[in-house]
């Protein structure tokens, strides 16, 4: 197998979930890490909007200005999956890889934000 090959092949298009996720709502992130291509593992949403400062150490600084919820699945992520997909039980797009700080979850940037960005970038209509 020869990791370093693009894929040449004309995919589909993701599409995005017409609703938020709610806790307990079965999940499914696919990722290629490093080394492990085409990885996909399942979850369920543990919460649907977790503000950043709730995510990060109290003596930690927010050098961005973060002021986004984020959706935390549990679901384990890897250095390297940063943007991956995370789908709805009909393989409809909730949420995006942000991080995972090597424990049990995972934060996703959430349904809401990318929704916003989407409408204001003129790629979805109202």
């Amino acid at each position: 197998m020869n990791l370093n090959r693009r894929c040449c092949n004309s995919h589909r298009a993701l599409a995005i979930s017409p609703s938020p996720p709610e806790t307990f709502d079965k999940c499914a992130m696919i990722s290629w890490p490093p080394l492990k291509p085409r990885t996909a593992v399942g979850g369920a949403v543990a919460n649907p909007s977790r503000p950043f400062l709730d995510i990060v150490e109290e003596e930690e600084e927010n050098p961005v200005e973060y002021t986004m919820d984020f959706i935390q699945a549990d679901i384990a992520s890897e250095t390297g999956s940063s943007g991956a997909p995370l789908l709805d039980g009909n393989g409809r797009v909730i949420g995006l890889l942000h991080g995972g700080f090597g424990g049990r979850f995972s934060y996703f940037v959430s349904h809401h934000d990318i929704v916003q960005f989407l409408m204001q970038s003129g790629i979805l209509a109202n």
